[in-house]
């Protein structure tokens, strides 16, 4: 039997779509009745990942910019099974696993799977359907399975949109390849197992899970995939940042407002795209590349494995593609709150050293100025170069002497302790009370 058969091969080059029109096409997405299958032994693998979609209904989404980007598979036929295999390579990563899932490989059964990807999943999916004469097109199927899952790629992919927009328009500099899978396991519930090629740890594993009325997600284990353990050389990233400006206030209510500055060199070219992380408590109101005003995607889920440490994804579509070897001035401007009142002018900063938008943990030196309320003190990296007050306002200017990975601060009711050795001065702070929760 042909692949033909089973629906169009789409070819995996560029196709036709702005950012905007993809963001717009994955919020609206729905799944394809025309695109149903009954299927037998299908595998899908992604480098240590092993799905198998052994007796039971696959159906796709309909295409997002001429690609098709998810798919749900159901094992609601009589004897309908489906597997996921996954081995983690060391053994601090099995003791991990074993702890949340009772064992240390991941071999679970499921009922219903959602998959997210891109590359060429769809045509290999199909061209193995081909090969086998169990499987075949179910048009009764379609209709029922989408009436049976309204929304669920559309609930579920915003929590994969940045990512999803990246491959599909961020331009020939970034990998394709996502695989992004949630589960409705037979034993452990629902859980997610995510392969990105553009992480340092390609594989993860864990679930959605709230604590303090905030949903995050909680990593079971994660690693390096297969290939990165074989050639673990570190690749050239596709761009550097350098030259950090940061001008923040914060303000009577601890929310913060920051102006962030920082050059950008392309090391790829075609960047149509340029990714980076922030805290998920920090919004990214505007951004300009050179003085000229850019478009942000930043999406307002929290429920991948693909926000790790507390970082949260946000794409910026420049006026026009990063050329190779260039630099460009970025300008951001952010607003949230990563200060946290503990009682007694003791204060948690929950983003020490995401609060700034970021790419990789590349060395830069810092520029950095606070305005913050006169009955505060504020320590941050760096050298003073100038400390004031103005009404209502203490100003610390700082700057760092050699570059750094990255800019902490914390602010309080400090009492300052100082020592100098030669060369060195040694600055100690501590707060002066015991925050509640310790009295």
């Amino acid at each position: 039997m042909r692949a033909a058969a089973f629906g169009l091969l789409l070819s995996t080059a560029a196709f036709a779509g702005t950012a905007a029109d993809i963001e717009r096409g994955i919020r609206e997405s729905a799944l394809d009745p025309a695109e149903c299958y009954r299927v037998r032994d299908l595998t899908l693998s992604r480098e240590d990942i092993r799905l198998y979609f052994t007796d039971g209904y696959l159906i796709f989404t309909k295409p997002v910019a001429g690609r098709r980007i998810a798919a749900v598979f159901t094992t609601d036929v009589d004897g309908g099974d489906g597997e996921v295999l996954l081995l983690p390579p060391n053994r601090a990563e099995r003791r991990s696993l074993a702890k949340y899932s009772g064992s240390p490989n991941l071999d679970e059964h499921f009922r219903t799977a959602v998959v997210f990807f891109t590359g060429d999943v769809y045509q290999s999916l199909l061209a193995q359907m081909s090969n086998n004469p169990a499987n075949r097109k179910a048009p009764e199927m379609g209709p029922v399975m989408a009436e049976q899952y309204p929304g669920i790629t559309r609930d579920l992919g915003s929590g994969y949109i940045s990512r999803l927009i990246l491959d599909l328009a961020g331009g020939p500099a970034w990998k394709q390849g996502l695989l992004a899978a949630s589960f409705r396991g037979v034993h452990l519930g629902n859980f997610d197992v995510i392969y990105d090629p553009d992480s340092s740890e390609q594989i993860s594993i864990g679930q959605l899970a709230e604590r303090g009325n905030r949903a995050f997600f909680d990593t079971w284990a994660s690693f390096p995939a297969r290939s990165a353990r074989q050639d673990p050389r570190p690749a050239t990233p596709e761009m550097d940042l350098s030259g950090y400006r940061i001008d923040a206030t914060v303000n009577p209510d601890l929310s913060m407002d920051a102006v962030t500055r920082v050059k950008v060199t392309a090391n790829a070219g075609g960047i149509a795209l340029a990714p980076f992380e922030v805290a998920r408590e920090v919004s990214v109101t505007a951004v300009k590349v050179d003085g000229a005003p850019a478009q942000v995607f930043q999406a307002d889920s929290d429920r991948s494995g693909l926000d790790r440490a507390g970082n949260h994804l946000f794409l910026v579509e420049p006026p026009v593609p990063l050329r190779a070897g260039s630099t460009y001035e970025f300008e951001f401007h952010t607003s949230g709150r990563v200060i946290h009142e503990a009682g007694d002018k003791v204060f948690f900063i929950s983003a020490r050293a995401n609060w700034y938008p970021m790419y990789g943990l590349g060395f830069s030196t810092y520029d950095l100025r606070f305005r913050f309320p006169r009955d505060y003190d504020l320590v941050s990296a760096g050298e003073i170069i100038e400390e004031k007050t103005e009404g209502d306002w203490k100003i610390t200017h700082r700057r760092t002497s050699q570059p750094v990975r990255i800019a902490a601060f914390n602010m309080g009711d400090f009492q300052h302790e100082r020592l100098v050795r030669g060369a060195y001065i040694v600055d100690v702070c501590a707060n002066r009370k015991l925050e509640a929760s310790l009295q």
